[in-house]
């Protein structure tokens, strides 16, 4: 347990990005009701982000980078690989109208600021995807 903590302190984020993680991870590995209260009521309100532990391997949460954990909605059924790299406001998700595929994020993507990324599909390594 201690050698994952410093894998997380040493992910090279923010305070406020290592403390979500963490709660992310915690809640996802004991299953806590009280992370889960936690996380919906206070901090995802306070800084306007959808985070959904199921979306993660507990891998992945160690090695995510949130350079700034804000405004940032992932869908619960969207897969997010290992080293991956989310800015501030980006979507992850479905489009409801057309159909119920969530996109699956590979390893080592970056995904910049400002991006939208729905729908079905494979988001392959080492891209980087932006919308203006």
């Amino acid at each position: 347990m201690l050698s994952k903590l410093k894998q997380i302190k040493n992910n090279k984020n923010g305070i406020n990005a290592t403390i979500i993680i963490y709660l992310l991870y915690l809640e996802k590995r004991y299953h806590s009701l009280f992370l889960k209260i936690l996380r919906k009521l206070v901090w995802q309100p306070y800084l306007c982000i959808n985070l959904q532990p199921s979306s993660f391997t507990l891998q992945s949460l160690l090695t995510l980078r949130l350079p700034h954990p804000y405004m940032i909605i992932i869908h619960g059924g969207c897969r997010v690989g290992e080293h991956c790299t989310i800015y501030h406001e980006c979507t992850l998700g479905m489009i409801e109208t057309k159909s119920t595929k969530v996109p699956t994020i590979m390893d080592n993507v970056y995904i910049g600021c400002k991006s939208l990324i729905l729908g079905g599909g494979n988001f392959a390594q080492r891209c980087y995807y932006r919308c203006r």
